[in-house]
């Protein structure tokens, strides 16, 4: 209780080894939040600033025009490499600790849950369209089996026993 607790999830635990690659995990991904809300704080804040320079120089008329004349982005480097992210998140669907959306989220950085909600689609009408596929094969290769072998196979075909037994 105290792992879970403290934020640490011994589910994915196996031993001491495990143990910690999931404590350190998650002490990364919630390193990796705090610098995306810092982020976000900063380019607030100079999109502000800049937004002012532009109204005092003379190039923008008011704050919301100086606004689209500028755009701000800061990145930083992933905290972890995007395999050990994927297994993570795959892990934690796969026991019940998050959504696929929450997933989605996090793997593409957004706490937008309309653009999350699209990717989702996305991914499940290929994956519809993936099964479509399969059943399709599946079916052209059953007929053309049945086309070639109409009687079906040997003595099972004609309604004899799979092992028929000899007599002597």
């Amino acid at each position: 209780m105290y792992m879970i607790g403290c934020g640490y999830s011994p589910i994915f635990a196996q031993g001491q080894a495990g143990a910690t690659e999931a404590q350190t995990l998650i002490t990364k991904d919630n390193d990796q939040r705090t610098t995306k809300q810092l982020r976000r704080r900063f380019t607030e804040i100079l999109s502000n600033l800049f937004a002012k320079l532009l109204v005092y120089k003379g190039y923008a008329t008011d704050r919301e025009s100086a606004f689209e004349m500028i755009t701000i982005q800061i990145k930083e480097n992933v905290v972890y490499n995007q395999l050990q992210l994927v297994d993570f998140l795959n892990n934690a669907i796969s026991y019940g600790l998050m959504t696929k959306l929450q997933a989605i989220m996090i793997m593409n950085d957004t706490d937008n849950e309309d653009d999350a909600k699209q990717v989702l689609e996305e991914i499940e009408k290929d994956q519809q369209a993936q099964n479509q596929q399969i059943i399709e094969h599946q079916v052209a290769f059953n007929q053309a089996t049945s086309e070639s072998n109409p009687e079906g196979l040997g003595a099972m075909g004609n309604g004899g026993d799979a092992d028929p037994i000899l007599e002597p």
